[in-house]
């Protein structure tokens, strides 16, 4: 019984196919609202560029690229601050390796965000450029907190940094621009 049912599907499909090809379709006039679906192989179809590649891009991409990679700088450094501080001591207390910790997540953060403006500029600047403005800034603020003797100022240290390292990208980009 299986075969039969099989053998008939077979008969039927290869019988309709042919017929439902020859059929043409009836112009639209959503035609050019719904351009054809790209091939699957073969060359792509030209593209206009979009209005954001043609000039530079905006600072919020910049900027979230800088908050990402900042994040991501902030924690990595704090672990591989936190592990080589403990790796050097012999007899370690609980305390023994936050000093490590506190430098790495600062450096880790201002490499990152230095990293994260440079590449959401599409790597125009210069990154050793924007990496020693990043942590430039990342002093200043510690240095403003300390001549303060107040906690305050780092907390507007990260939006210098991004700040000043676009700045620093955007001078960067259109000294290398052709």
């Amino acid at each position: 019984m299986r075969h039969r049912v099989a053998a008939a599907l077979a008969l039927l499909l290869t019988g309709v196919a042919p017929a439902l090809s020859a059929q043409e379709r009836a112009p639209s006039r959503f035609a050019e609202l719904h351009p054809p679906p790209a091939p699957l192989w073969g060359p792509m179809p030209r593209q206009a560029p979009r209005p954001a590649q043609v000039g530079q891009d905006s600072p919020g991409t910049m900027v979230g690229y800088a908050v990402l990679l900042g994040t991501a700088g902030f924690f990595a450094g704090a672990l591989a601050g936190y592990a080589l501080e403990t790796s050097f001591c012999d007899p370690c207390h609980e305390w023994s390796g936050f000093p490590g910790l506190y430098l790495g997540a600062g450096l880790g953060e201002s490499i990152g965000v230095a990293a994260g403006v440079h590449l959401g500029n599409h790597r125009r600047g210069s990154l050793p450029l924007d990496a020693l403005a990043s942590v430039g800034a990342g002093a200043a603020g510690v240095a403003v907190a300390a001549a303060l003797g107040h906690s305050a100022p780092l907390f507007f240290t990260p939006l210098a940094q991004i700040i000043a390292s676009a700045a620093v990208e955007r001078r960067t980009a259109r000294r290398n621009d052709p």
